[in-house]
């Protein structure tokens, strides 16, 4: 028996030839005896003489002959009849021609094949559409003219030539100008490639960042737009069959989701922004703020003059506060008429000046030559907008604070001398706090000195000024500024200004909206002319905004 599944194997396949080896034994020794296939003798013994021998199928000299006219390859050579060397110039091949000129292989033998060998001329497998503006089939495959792919490129089935700079997709190909490959050589589209986020022309085409349809893959990557008969984000759906536009106006969508953090509806406004979400609950605002609306801002119940927080925009004039009665029937009177908050004997409310703590209701007087407030602050400490008063709304006024104070709510002009209506967009508009933001030494009576990039009443300090770098806000002179984290190259201070005109940028900056929103507030960032007026890792974008700014060079 033998030991290995393999040896046995080999002895399987060798008797299957006939009888085992001859073996010749001369004493002890034994040596097996092979066929030598060119002898003339059946060495093996197995009665089959040298290439009719197996054992000599594989010997060059046993090898079959190619017959050149039977469709074989007789000799597996890999090659058949007349394309087999063999065959050369023999009478079977001496005539041959391509037999069919669709196979693969070089029938006659010439080192051409198929449609590249003469003898195929004229072969329908061979044919190509001749003219591609003739209304025939010319090669009989059952494709006319432009419908043939054979005039894919005829000039005749290219219809509309590509304009490479009118922002157009002239040939209807999903390609607008040097997007489009017919561009390539195109002078408009040469020279260097445009940066879609630097705010210059770097192609020189007329058109920057992501107005250039240069940008449109990297700008508009993943967006479908849903009225434009194109499949912008390449998912193989257009329009209204793309799940994206499920919620689009033009695909009969339109609710806004308050607080899903995305625009619904595509309106341009998210979440409490869009006046979809106006009634939401989770859009109500804290107070009141807007006294003339016709809404109820706070949805608490009462819109406008009717809600308490609106006392001392509704206030009628006329209220004697040394005498008891609501002498002007707005429905207060004494010290809760807003008339007589400052009045002597009454206690202020939260948010108004002071110059002792005895003056406020809360106790405590955060004082302009302490705290740098303008006019002092009756503050109240908070932690949620109810622990705040009529008209007041929780914030944190300094960010090392580690509680709130309640200050007055504001739309734009509301707020008293050294303060500025700083705008919360997320509750739908220019409406926010009043905040300290003094922009003259003529608003701080106390000191006598404004701050300007703070804001705050008192001099000035040796912090960063507006453009310069800084590591944290605390850098900087005003408390503000831009960092590394934000995407600003070495950070960058800036300081506050009001846009109204009531108070201009420190040291020559320009005020900048970048709310959009009608707020009070913006800005201030160092102007620019040119790049060279902008510090290492700045450029100045020049037209991106209503100013000329030095912005990250990205």
């Amino acid at each position: 028996m033998r030991a290995s599944w393999g040896r046995l194997t080999a002895v399987v396949v060798l008797s299957s030839w006939g009888c085992a080896p001859a073996r010749r034994t001369d004493g002890d020794d034994e040596e097996e005896v092979v066929e030598q296939c060119a002898t003339g003798y059946d060495e093996d013994g197995d009665g089959l003489v040298d290439c009719f021998d197996p054992d000599c199928a594989a010997l060059p000299g046993c090898a079959p002959l190619e017959r050149c006219d039977d469709g074989l390859d007789d000799d597996h050579d890999g090659a058949t009849d007349c394309a087999d060397p063999e065959c050369q110039g023999t009478p079977a091949c001496d005539d041959a021609t391509e037999v069919r000129c669709d196979d693969g292989q070089d029938d006659d033998g010439d080192g051409t094949r198929d449609c590249a060998d003469p003898d195929c001329t004229g072969d329908p497998a061979c044919a190509t559409e001749g003219r591609c503006g003739d209304d025939a089939d010319d090669d009989l495959d059952g494709d006319t003219d432009c419908r043939d792919a054979d005039c894919a490129q005829d000039p005749a089935c290219r219809g509309p030539q590509e304009v490479c700079s009118n922002r157009a997709d002239d040939d209807g190909d999903g390609r607008a100008d040097c997007q489009d490959d017919d561009c390539g050589d195109d002078p408009a589209c040469a020279g260097e490639r445009e940066d879609c986020w630097n705010g210059w022309d770097d192609d020189g085409d007329g058109w920057f960042d992501c107005d250039d349809p240069d940008c449109a893959d990297e700008c508009f990557a993943g967006w479908e737009d849903c009225a434009n008969g194109w499949d912008d984000d390449a998912d193989g759906l257009t329009d209204c069959m793309d799940g994206d536009c499920a919620w689009d106006p033009a695909c009969g969508g339109g609710a806004e989701l308050c607080g899903n953090g995305a625009d619904d509806d595509f309106d341009g406004w998210m979440d409490c922004q869009d006046d979809d979400c106006f009634s939401d609950p989770s859009c109500a605002a804290p107070i009141e703020l807007d006294c003339a609306d016709r809404r109820d801002d706070d949805a608490d119940g009462a819109a406008d003059c009717e809600d308490d927080d609106c006392r001392a925009a509704c206030d009628t004039p006329g209220e004697d506060c040394a005498v008891a009665g609501d002498e002007e029937g707005d429905g207060a009177e004494g010290c809760v008429d807003p008339e007589c908050w400052l009045a002597d004997g009454c206690a202020r409310p939260d948010g108004a000046p002071c110059a002792t703590d005895e003056q406020c209701a809360s106790g405590t007087c955060a004082t302009e030559q302490a705290d740098g407030l303008a006019g002092g602050l009756c503050r109240q400490s908070c932690d949620t907008h109810e622990d705040c008063g009529a008209g007041t709304m929780c914030v944190q006024l300094d960010d090392d604070d580690a509680r709130g104070t309640c200050l007055a709510g504001c739309t734009p002009g509301d707020c008293r001398a050294g303060w500025d209506c700083f705008a919360f967009p997320e509750l739908g508009g220019a409406a926010g706090v009043c905040a300290p933001a003094c922009r003259g030494d003529d608003e701080c009576a106390f000191t006598g000195t404004c701050n300007l990039w703070s804001g705050h009443c008192g001099a000035a300090g040796d912090g960063a000024a507006d453009g310069e770098p800084c590591a944290a806000e605390a850098d900087c002179e005003s408390d503000l500024g831009l960092t590394e984290a934000d995407g600003w190259t070495d950070g960058s201070c800036i300081s506050t200004c009001n846009l109204f005109g009531e108070g201009a940028c420190p040291d020559g900056a320009v005020c900048v909206d970048v709310y959009g929103v009608g707020s009070e507030v913006g800005w201030c960032f160092p102007p620019c002319r040119a790049d060279d007026d902008c510090r290492e890792g700045y450029a100045c974008a020049i037209g991106a905004l209503e100013e000329d700014i030095c912005l990250p060079a990205f």
